[in-house]
């Protein structure tokens, strides 16, 4: 698996990761940031507190902060993007984002053919 990265103790950091192998697994974990998750190639199974989401090439999975989440599935490239709270607060009015996240929804995806699902 290789892995480019930015200094993840920044507000803001973005990783790309490119993993070769037949069956890359990631483990249950969670964090203090918010997680935008791009699938650039492949096909993954995304574990969000306990549901499964397929996704696929081009799809896009948002995680709020502290949820349980995990990916497995085929060989993949992916883009992480990681945003503290912190740095969010500064351009955005609290209430406005609160309510946001509040209805957003876990996984924006599109489908094996490029429509949105």
């Amino acid at each position: 698996m290789s892995i480019e990265y930015a200094n993840i103790d920044e507000p803001i950091f973005a990783l790309k990761t490119i993993a070769n192998n037949k069956n890359p697994f990631c483990q249950l974990h969670y964090h203090d940031c918010y997680e935008i998750y791009y699938l650039t190639s492949g096909h993954r199974r995304y574990v969000i507190k306990n549901e499964v989401f397929e996704i696929y090439s081009r799809s896009i999975v948002f995680i709020k902060q502290n949820i349980p989440h995990q990916t497995f599935g085929s060989k993949f490239e992916r883009i992480l993007i990681n945003v503290k709270d912190s740095y969010i607060q500064s351009y955005f009015d609290k209430e406005f984002f609160n309510n946001f996240i509040s209805n957003a929804l876990h996984v924006l995806s599109t489908s094996s053919n490029g429509t949105v699902e």
